[in-house]
């Protein structure tokens, strides 16, 4: 997931070459295709614990390809970046 994350800042290669680099955080995140990074992001940033198990149990009644548009529904860009604010306000805890 690192070097994937890492790619998406470069204009990447073969089959995956884009004219610009990707810096949108935002966009790196809907672009994300894997649901247990998803879960890993809002975990690591503190979504309510509770919230977040009852989203991945309901995620696992949804077909697998659709699972990270689930995902992000209930798990919203909003959320993330709101979350991931806070962190950086309130430093490492």
């Amino acid at each position: 997931m690192t070097s994937w994350f890492r790619s998406q800042a470069t204009t990447g290669s073969g089959s995956f070459t884009r004219a610009t680099p990707n810096r949108s955080a935002k966009t790196t995140y809907n672009r994300l295709q894997s649901p247990e990074g998803l879960v890993w992001i809002a975990e690591a940033l503190g979504v309510n614990p509770i919230l977040l198990q009852m989203v991945v149990n309901d995620s696992a009644a949804v077909p697998s390809r659709s699972r990270c548009a689930f995902l992000r529904k209930e798990l919203p860009w909003s959320m993330i970046a709101e979350l991931a604010q806070r962190r950086l306000r309130e430093g490492p805890q």
